[in-house]
């Protein structure tokens, strides 16, 4: 079973660690990278999404307003 990750940080480095981390792990596919929270609103619209791996405290949309922006049926 595959799980599909996206990672939302806006600090590069915690980024590009997420993303190696994750992609390490067996049956994970990391799906898509963002520095914002906008970026991943977009994605989310148009992808279905098991894991989302999300930096609480970004500038603009916090971690914490995408997750309650979020709804799925």
């Amino acid at each position: 079973m595959e799980i599909r990750c996206l990672i939302v940080d806006d600090d590069e480095m915690s980024r590009i660690s997420l993303e190696k981390l994750a992609t390490k792990i067996p049956d994970v596919l990391v799906i898509g990278s963002c520095t914002n929270a906008k970026q991943a609103l977009d994605i989310l619209n148009d992808d279905y999404v098991d894991v989302l791996l999300l930096d609480i405290q970004m500038p603009g949309l916090s971690g914490l307003d995408l997750v309650k922006s979020v709804q799925y049926l």
